[in-house]
C-alpha cells in the first residue's frame, strides 16, 4: 500500500503570536504560546485518512537553517489525529532535544521545514520522508514580538512620535540618543553620571525636566539647546567642551555646595587642575547664603582669579594668596566673610588638623551663624 502525506498551505503559520494577547496589559507576565500551529492533508492511495487516539499518526516535523540542509536546527515528533484527511499540529514550543522554537526562529536569516512520516520504530528505512521542503516566511518571525518584554534593537532605532517610559531604564551601551529637534524630559533621577560622548544636539529642542544628575554630567564635544532647564540640577560636576544654552555660550564650571558647619570637603582636584591649571587660570567665586535665616536666600559673594600648576602642586590667586598642596602648611586661598574658605587645611568639627595633602577644600565655619547658612564654590575656565 502506498502512503502519500500532501502538504497544505501554511499562510495561517504564527497568525495567533503576531499580536501577544496580554488580559492584564502586562508584558512580563505574557503568556503567548511558543508554538508554531500546521495544518495538513494526509491521503493514503488518494482517500482521506481517519486516525485518532491509539492510531494516531507519527510525525517528526524538522526545520533547517538552509533548503537542503542535512541536519536539523529542530526536531520533534508530533503524534497527529487526522480526521477526513485533515491534521492539525503545534511545533514546540520544544523539540525532542529540549531546544526552544523561538531562539531557533531567533537565531536563523532563514527556515525550512521538513516531515518524515513515521513507520516502525525499530526499522527506520520504514520512515517516509517528504520532498519539496516548505520555506517559512515572515509571520513566524512574530515569535519575536513575545520577547517585547525585553526589547533589544541591534542597529538603529527610529521613532516618529513619542517614546514614553513608566520607570525603568534608559541604558544606551555606548550608543548615541539622538532627539533630533525633539525633548528630552521628565528625567527624575540619573545615577552615576551621564557620560555623552562627541557632544549633544538637540537641534532646537530642550533637555527639561531632569530632577538630578548625581555623578556628574560630562559630554564629550559640545551640549547645545534652545532650552536647558530643570527644576532641580544636582550634580558634582557639570562638564562639557562648550555649553550653549539659548544660543548664549556658558564656559565649563565645577560647582560645589557645602552645609556641614565647621567641616571641609574635599573638592575634585582633577576637575580643579583642568579648569584653573592652563595659562589663563579659572574664575572662582565663593558664596555665603542662608546665613541669618532661611529668607537670605540671596548669596553674598566674592570673586578671585586662582592659577594652579597641577604638577608642583603650587598655586597663586589675584589677591597675592600663595601655597603648596602638601607642604605641611596650611594656607588659605580665598574667604567669604569669615565663613566660607577655600583651603588646602583639613577641619573637622571646628578643629584644623593641618595640610594632608589631599588638596583644595571647601571650608564651612561661622563668620555669620546662621543655623542654615551654607557656602557655595565655583569654578570656571
Amino acid at each position: 500500500m502506498s502512503k502519500t502525506l500532501s502538504h497544505a498551505s501554511i499562510a495561517c503559520l504564527l497568525g495567533l503570536l503576531s499580536t501577544p494577547a496580554l488580559a492584564d496589559g502586562d508584558p512580563t507576565t505574557d503568556a503567548v504560546p511558543r508554538a508554531i500551529p500546521y495544518q495538513g492533508i494526509i491521503e493514503i492511495d488518494g482517500e482521506p485518512v481517519d486516525a485518532s487516539g491509539a492510531d494516531a499518526i507519527p510525525i517528526r516535523f524538522a526545520l533547517y537553517d538552509r533548503p537542503d540542509g542535512d541536519a536539523p536546527v529542530y526536531a520533534q515528533r508530533i503524534d497527529v489525529e487526522v480526521y477526513r484527511g485533515r491534521f492539525t499540529a503545534s511545533i514546540g514550543p520544544r523539540d525532542d532535544a529540549g531546544r526552544a522554537i523561538e531562539e531557533v526562529v531567533r537565531a536563523a536569516d532563514g527556515l525550512t521545514l521538513g516531515m518524515t512520516l513515521l513507520g516502525d520504530p525499530d526499522d527506520p528505512d520504514d520512515d517516509i520522508e517528504l520532498a519539496n521542503r516548505q520555506r517559512l516566511m515572515a509571520t513566524p518571525y512574530a515569535l519575536w514580538t513575545t520577547s517585547a518584554a525585553h526589547f533589544t534593537v541591534a542597529a538603529d532605532l527610529t521613532v516618529g512620535g513619542d517614546v514614553r517610559m513608566s520607570g525603568g531604564t534608559l541604558d544606551l551601551g555606548g550608543g548615541t540618543l539622538d532627539l533630533g529637534g525633539g525633548t528630552l524630559r521628565g528625567v527624575n533621577v540619573i545615577e552615576g553620571g551621564l557620560q555623552l560622548g562627541g557632544g549633544v544636539d538637540l537641534g532646537g529642542g530642550a533637555l527639561s525636566g531632569v530632577g538630578a544628575v548625581n555623578g556628574g554630567l560630562a559630554v564629550d564635544g559640545a551640549l547645545s539647546a534652545e532650552t536647558l532647564s530643570a527644576e532641580t540640577l544636582s550634580a558634582e560636576t557639570l562638564s562639557a567642551e562648550t555649553l550653549s544654552v539659548g544660543g548664549q555660550i556658558i564656559e565649563p564650571r565645577y560647582h560645589v555646595v557645602h552645609r556641614d558647619k565647621g567641616d571641609s570637603v574635599l573638592l575634585d582636584q582633577a576637575r580643579i587642575a583642568t579648569l584653573c591649571g592652563d595659562g589663563d587660570g579659572c574664575d572662582v567665586r565663593i558664596a555665603m547664603r542662608l546665613w541669618g535665616g532661611a529668607n537670605d536666600t540671596a548669596a553674598a559673594s566674592r570673586q578671585f582669579l586662582l592659577y594652579f600648576d597641577a604638577p608642583s602642586r603650587r598655586w597663586r590667586t589675584s589677591r597675592d594668596a600663595a601655597g603648596q598642596i602638601g607642604d605641611g602648611r596650611h594656607e588659605h586661598a580665598f574667604q567669604s566673610f569669615e565663613t566660607c574658605y577655600l583651603t588646602e587645611g583639613r577641619y573637622v568639627d571646628f578643629r584644623n588638623e593641618g595640610d594632608d595633602g589631599l588638596g583644595f577644600k571647601l571650608l564651612l565655619w561661622n563668620g555669620f551663624n546662621g543655623p542654615d547658612r551654607e557656602c557655595a564654590i565655583t569654578f570656571i575656565d
